[in-house]
């Protein structure tokens, strides 16, 4: 298990979930686990995954009742904060680093595992004489009793005993314990961390647990505070399922068709979509009729396809009078409508938890609303501007004289000029009692303004966005959605869920890894990068789709590049890998769950374009485990 609880694979949470399991079965299984040695590496790879992983953190959850774990976390917890200075500590406090003068347990550290290949101990010697790969990729194999032996050799104490989690003092703290090799300051990992500490806890120079949490909180990226939402969900529906299995919600669906008809099927049917908060907000599976993939990228592209069922014309739920960029519920909708309502709002809760970009960018007037609970207030001009059509209007009123074009205090149910425009939207309604017969004149002219705001930005979308947040709360209840009010803007609500409206070459290039013996350099590597140029430069959607080929989705997250997400929300970095399994006939293979495109030595740059064309292609049509040769 040990092998597996690392990175953002797939395994790594059935390792995590698995170990679970065990422990669960064997009354004493969590003594004899933190006796063991693997068990201090074991904790610290729990809780640097404690941000995006479920199981981790479930896992932590139970060992932290052992005085020695919690000690493990702490330290973790201190070195991951440090830097990180709350004006609440006074200047005098104590830096989170440990005191020179007391005694340090330091904490080694096991060789990276993703490296170590375990093989049969009879295996060991044909493939040590095998063929290198380059150093800086080559596994270290051994056996595992060898890698047993090293890992007691490295957790060896001086005195001959072996350091293992349970045999830390029972009494440290943060102070007296070092984490010997290099982490990065980071306050979402730390946060996370701190959680699993009891908040009034002192943790340094008089400052509670609670205080540096917050602290922390002010110190988040967008990118970061995704973190802090995904476990205030987490804890707000962690009550109905304590003692249970995790929960799960699966998802069986066509790409096409009736996309709306078989989400109101989940709904009535309490499956998909429509499952309980409780199972939403647990493991959430997607499969598409006459596929085998499933994961991540699979995940990932449904929320893509429900978002474009959502914003087709024909759903009836909303329009843009800005050519697309933007999204507002629609004035003019069914009565019957309130069900596909509510699961919009679900739809958008649930990509906030499982930290999905959907192609429904909304518009940052109704983002607005939605922070005002659906209560009206007094608009200003840069309010106005953000509903074109609106903001056209109200200008045109302003620079003419009104009286010439004989208005009256009535508007169309749905503005005539919106992109999608729908029969009936020309029908007029009273701004005002009795407005059909109150003509708009210059000395009147303002507080017919005043109304036609009212009408297009609250009253004519009341209902839909009553409908939308009762949805919307089901996932994200009104208590959490009110601190979440407090942490971010409405404008940083739109870019969680939209992510980035356009992709950025340099940005893209600068968090880029290698593996596989490519690098930078690389001839093959620089040909991509050349290809991605023009594609830049001849044909941008070439780009989109061939993000999205290789991660699932086709909106970049907020904070770029550097936040990309492998599988289960972790970051996995957009990765180049040398293809040594195919030929250069073959199309590039992606790996969409780790964000990996494996590349053939291609030639030439035309060839490398020809061959990413037909990728990107072929990749928005679908998963295809057998790949793909040109003919």
């Amino acid at each position: 298990l040990m092998v597996w609880i690392e990175g953002d694979g797939f395994f790594c949470d059935q390792a995590v979930r698995c170990l679970a399991k065990l422990l669960k079965a064997d009354p004493d299984g969590d003594d004899r686990l933190l006796q063991l040695p693997c068990s201090v590496t074991l904790i610290e790879r729990l809780a640097l995954q404690a941000c995006f992983s479920v199981p981790a953190i479930r896992l932590l959850e139970v060992l932290r009742s052992k005085q020695s774990v919690l000690t493990a976390i702490r330290c973790l917890a201190a070195a991951l904060a440090q830097e990180q200075h709350s004006p609440h500590v006074p200047e005098e406090a104590p830096p989170i680093t440990p005191d020179p003068d007391a005694p340090a347990v330091v904490f080694p550290h096991l060789p990276t595992l993703p490296s170590l290949r375990l093989v049969e101990s009879a295996e060991v010697e044909e493939e040590a004489s095998a063929a290198p790969r380059p150093a800086d990729h080559a596994p270290q194999i051994m056996s595992w009793p060898q890698f047993m032996t090293k890992v007691e050799q490295t957790l060896t104490q001086p005195d001959g005993t072996v350091l293992s989690i349970a045999a830390l003092p029972s009494a440290a703290t943060e102070a007296d314990l070092s984490w010997p090799h290099s982490v990065e300051p980071d306050s979402a990992q730390a946060w996370s961390l701190l959680e699993l500490i009891p908040e009034d806890e002192e943790f340094r120079g008089g400052q509670t647990v609670r205080e540096l949490r917050q602290y922390l909180l002010t110190k988040m990226t967008l990118a970061e505070k995704r973190v802090w939402l995904s476990r205030a969900i987490y804890r707000a529906h962690r009550a109905e399922n304590a003692d249970d299995d995790e929960p799960i919600a699966f998802v069986e669906c066509k790409r096409e068709g009736d996309i709306l008809g078989e989400l109101r099927k989940q709904l009535s049917e309490s499956t998909g979509l429509g499952s309980t908060p409780s199972d939403l907000t647990g493991l959430f599976e997607v499969r598409f009729a006459n596929e085998t993939s499933t994961g991540s990228a699979v995940e990932r592209e449904w929320f893509q396809v429900v978002a474009s069922a959502l914003v087709k014309p024909e759903s009836g739920l909303v329009l843009s009078s800005d050519g697309g960029r933007t999204f507002r519920p629609r004035c003019l909708v069914h009565p019957d409508s309130a069900i596909d309502l509510q699961i919009l709002g679900r739809f958008l809760a649930l990509a906030l938890w499982r930290k999905h970009c959907v192609d429904l960018p909304l518009n940052l007037s109704f983002c607005k609303l939605l922070f005002a609970e659906n209560h009206r207030w007094e608009v200003t001009e840069e309010e106005i501007a953000l509903v074109p059509d609106l903001a056209n209007k109200v200008r045109l009123l302003r620079a003419c004289d009104v009286e010439d074009l004989e208005l009256d205090f009535t508007d169309c149910t749905e503005d005539c000029t919106a992109d999608d425009f729908t029969p009936g939207a020309d029908e007029r309604v009273d701004l005002v009692e009795g407005g059909a017969d109150i003509l708009v004149t210059e000395s009147n002219k303002e507080e017919y303004i005043a109304k036609l705001c009212e009408w297009r930005m609250f009253k004519s979308i009341e209902w839909q966005t009553e409908q939308i947040l009762s949805g919307f709360q089901e996932i994200i209840p009104p208590q959490v959605f009110k601190e979440l009010r407090a942490l971010i803007s409405p404008c940083e609500l739109r870019d969680l869920l939209a992510g980035l409206p356009a992709i950025d070459l340099d940005d893209w290039c600068a968090h880029t890894e290698y593996a596989g013996g490519y690098t930078k350099e690389s001839e093959v590597v620089l040909r991509f990068w050349e290809a991605m140029r023009v594609f830049e430069a001849e044909d941008e959607a070439v780009l989109t789709k061939l993000f999205a080929f290789v991660t699932g989705t086709s909106r970049v997250p907020v904070g770029g590049f550097a936040n990309l997400q492998g599988f289960n929300g972790g970051h996995h970095k957009f990765t180049i890998a040398k293809a040594v399994h195919l030929t250069p006939a073959s199309l590039p293979a992606a790996h969409a769950c780790i964000c990996t495109i494996d590349i053939p030595e291609y030639d030439s740059v035309s060839v490398m374009i020809e061959k990413l064309r037909i990728a990107a292609e072929f990749g928005a049509r679908g998963f295809d485990e057998a790949g793909a040769v040109d003919q």
